[in-house]
């Protein structure tokens, strides 16, 4: 993900900040800073290293099987 759709993504916003896109260069500074917050959860640098709490299938949230929490970013 960090390499693939978000250097996608990152690569299409430098080319709209060449083309003068509105907003291109704030959308860049956020994937730009969402990148190297993805790849300290990938180095598992704390207090981005991630805690995953498994409970039998009977006693998970129907909604969510798997919960994965790094701070400020929730995944469910």
């Amino acid at each position: 993900m960090i390499y693939t759709y978000l250097g996608d993504w990152i690569r299409r916003q430098k080319d709209d900040i060449k083309s003068g896109v509105d907003g291109a260069a704030e959308k860049l500074a956020a994937a730009e800073a969402l990148k190297k917050r993805l790849e300290m959860i990938l180095e598992g640098e704390a207090p981005y290293d991630i805690f995953v709490r498994w409970k039998p299938l009977g006693l998970q949230p129907l909604r969510s099987r798997l919960q994965i929490c790094v701070p400020n970013i929730y995944i469910s």
